[in-house]
């Protein structure tokens, strides 16, 4: 996990974010920008986790709309 942690935060084409509440890290996201030749580019989402506990409130809304910005 921490070997392909640091290979995406090198990555230019990946990025993550982090939601926290009170030092407590309530989820993330994954996004990369994605380059096709037959296509224009995109982002996708590779992963989006939100901890149980902290889900219903709009964490991941909130996650995806700062991945689209």
């Amino acid at each position: 996990m921490t070997s392909r942690l640091n290979k995406i935060l090198s990555s230019a084409s990946d990025t993550i974010f982090v939601s926290v509440e009170d030092k407590t890290i309530t989820g993330w996201i994954h996004v990369f920008a994605a380059l096709r030749l037959e296509s224009d580019s995109f982002a996708e989402i590779c992963g989006l986790v939100v901890k149980e506990e902290f889900r219903n409130k709009g964490i991941g809304k909130e996650l995806v709309k700062a991945s689209e910005n």
